[in-house]
């Protein structure tokens, strides 16, 4: 599996790419869990959740950089991220493949059971880069 580069600022993250689009999957379940009380980040979990529509290998980008530094939706995002690591841990050592593959993997891609250490890092990263 690919890598892609994420950018915020002066900070860059290589993020293997199954780690992100498991990690929108996680984000969009969590939106919907909770209807209207994340607005700003379901409004970028919407563009990420299109921009994989056209996935291919390395070529995810989440458009960090182009959030404003005290943008509500970053903020957001960090709420959301903080909640689904937490909740990640309810699964056990890993989040069963039917919950990602039926969640929004991209055309060609098909998730085994995902091991939550992996998506814990990952989220842990991208909440350095949002918050930083």
């Amino acid at each position: 599996m690919a890598n892609s580069i994420q950018v915020s600022g002066g900070s860059v993250e290589v993020f293997n790419d199954l780690d992100l689009i498991a990690i929108i999957c996680l984000l969009d379940l969590e939106v919907e869990s909770q209807p209207g009380r994340h607005a700003a980040g379901a409004t970028i979990l919407s563009k990420w959740k299109r921009d994989l529509e056209g996935y291919g290998p390395g070529t995810i980008d989440l458009k960090i950089s182009e959030m404003g530094s005290s943008d509500a939706a970053k903020s957001d995002l960090v709420s959301l991220l903080t909640a689904i690591s937490e909740k990640a841990d309810l699964y056990g050592k890993t989040v069963p493949a039917a919950v990602l593959n039926e969640r929004c993997a991209p055309q060609g891609i098909k998730f085994y059971d995902f091991p939550v250490p992996l998506i814990k890092a990952a989220i842990a990263r991208l909440k350095g880069l949002l918050s930083g």
